[in-house]
């Protein structure tokens, strides 16, 4: 007996009623799934954020679960596990935040009360040195001025309004997270099991796209987060030593602008250095010039390949390509969902490319060399012409 002929002989047939109250089955999972869908998608960004925490918190989580007071209690450990989180990285950071607020305010301020005549003076001192005269608008920039500045301030004044507007809201976030993190932590790994268990791709296809996307969101948050926080600190030392006031407003400034991909905190810092030149401060120039490309740059390109997965590697234009994506697409959160997507696609390509693309081309070539067969038989071999 061949292959095929075992293989027809192992297929087991399946009765109308059966495959009728199958697809009716189907059909009510998949309305159910959508319905859920539109319940649950005003929290999809703090669900979103729940896995994120959940996955890049399972290694704290473990540590505490062989600690000495919280060995196997799993609820207090993922309980304990999330309040250290937060105690070790949100409220450090809602510090640096109020902070932030305050310098940038006070940098408003100083914004309208600077001598710009005196500063107007030196660049028009300057450009006479190199032969040639010029005289600017002092008016006109004094007032473009202070329009930029009146619509920073009535930006920020908005911004806090909504921000307490929405409070309401982000007390109803902070709970959902809380407990998602708080409920996933434990049984992660079963759920887990159980997708797989249930994936109809099967469990080694499955269990590829779960390490695919672990590795990426893991690499992704050490990659940008941890790394923007190393640089920031570390550019707020060299503004320091350059005597740069409102350290902290222009190290938190840096944070952010680090984790932009391309860009970076390169503009800051050669903006800061052609103003501390114009101000005749040539060696705090040298200082953040120095700094940055000679200490703080490294940083991320010393330790990026180090923290970064290689279950995770991609070419550096799709993770860029999948960044900005994401970015556009999802705002900061935005960030995890275009990289992964991209490796999951990536990931499905390489999956095809090993598990079915030969036998594809072998079915596809014995249709086409069938199909030339049927042609050079001509059309008098076929049953309408007999």
């Amino acid at each position: 007996m061949s292959e095929t002929e075992q293989a027809e002989k192992r297929i087991i047939p399946i009765a109308p009623e059966v495959l009728q109250s199958r697809i009716f089955f189907f059909l009510t999972f998949l309305v159910l799934l959508l319905v859920t869908a539109l319940l649950l998608k005003p929290f999809f960004n703090v669900i979103f954020l729940s896995l994120i925490a959940v996955i890049v918190l399972k290694p704290l989580y473990g540590w505490f679960l062989r600690a000495r007071y919280t060995e196997g209690k799993p609820r207090l450990s993922a309980s304990v596990t999330l309040l250290t989180f937060l105690f070790l990285i949100v409220v450090p950071v809602a510090v640096l935040i109020i902070i932030f607020i305050n310098q940038f305010s006070q940098q408003l301020l100083a914004l309208v009360d600077f001598d710009l005549d005196a500063i107007l003076l030196e660049i028009e001192n300057a450009i006479e040195v190199s032969g040639q005269t010029i005289n600017l608008d002092r008016a006109a920039i004094q007032e473009a001025i202070n329009n930029a500045s009146r619509a920073l301030i009535n930006a920020s004044i908005s911004f806090a309004a909504s921000l307490l507007s929405a409070l309401p809201k982000l007390l109803i976030e902070f709970m959902i997270f809380f407990i998602v993190v708080v409920s996933l932590l434990p049984g992660f790994d079963k759920l887990v099991e159980d997708l797989e268990d249930i994936s109809p791709l099967g469990r080694e296809i499955t269990q590829l796209y779960y390490t695919k996307t672990i590795a990426m969101v893991t690499s992704l948050f050490k990659g940008i987060f941890l790394i923007a926080a190393l640089q920031g600190l570390a550019m707020g030392f060299f503004y320091w030593l350059a005597g740069v006031e409102a350290v902290f407003f222009f190290a938190i400034l840096s944070m952010f602008l680090a984790m932009l991909p391309v860009v970076g905190i390169s503009f800051l810092v050669i903006f800061m250095a052609i103003v501390f030149v114009l101000n005749g401060n040539t060696t705090s120039a040298i200082i953040v010039l120095v700094g940055f490309y000679g200490v703080v740059n490294w940083i991320d390109v010393i330790l990026r390949p180090k923290l970064v997965s290689k279950e995770a590697y991609m070419h550096f234009s799709l993770v860029l390509l999948g960044i900005l994506g994401g970015l556009a697409f999802g705002g900061l959160l935005g960030m995890f969902y275009g990289p992964v997507v991209i490796l999951l696609l990536v990931t499905t390509i390489d999956i095809y490319r090993e598990q079915y693309a030969h036998d594809d081309s072998e079915v596809i070539g014995e249709l086409v060399r069938t199909q030339k067969e049927r042609m050079a038989e001509g059309p008098d071999d076929t049953p309408a012409a007999q």
